[in-house]
């Protein structure tokens, strides 16, 4: 098990539509809630380092919806080759039988608009918090992968 790894669950063409819908549906689901309530604390001054924190990084697992539009356009102009992705979004518009850009346009627009939140939000000089957010998401993915990751894994088995 590879702790980078979204694989599993539900998968289109094996499981029941309605079962994919909702495993693929949770995840931008719960980032979007996380992302609203990170905007809001920090907008009303609660506890504002860890709100601007959450605020930038919920939304990065979303980074697949404007790639997919992307590529999904450049396909429907025939100047690539599209393959078959596999990210919640995309499995999520192939489960309730929606046409993929009316999922992953949404998705895309409240990542953008998330962002230019936190942005307006963050107090001068913003570069420097800008850097501090990088680095602590950068630390953080390092240490899922290679530390918290691995000893949950072998926790389990």
């Amino acid at each position: 098990m590879n702790v980078a790894s979204v694989s599993g669950g539900a998968e289109p063409g094996t499981a029941p539509a309605w079962e994919v819908a909702v495993q693929a549906g949770a995840g931008p689901a719960v980032t979007m809630l996380l992302t609203v309530a990170a905007i809001a604390t920090a907008r009303r001054g609660g506890s504002r380092s860890a709100a601007f924190a959450l605020a930038a990084v919920a939304p990065v697992r979303m980074l697949m919806a404007p790639i997919g539009l992307l590529t999904w356009s450049l396909a429907a102009l025939d100047l690539v080759r599209a393959g078959r992705p596999n990210f919640d979004e995309y499995n999520f518009a192939i489960a309730v039988g929606a046409p993929t850009p009316a999922i992953l346009l949404p998705s895309s627009l409240f990542l953008g608009w998330a962002w230019l939140r936190v942005w307006r939000q963050l107090p001068s000089p913003r570069p420097v918090h800008i850097l501090w957010l990088v680095t602590g998401m950068v630390a953080g993915l390092a240490g899922w992968v290679k530390l918290v990751g691995p000893v949950a894994v072998a926790l389990i088995r």
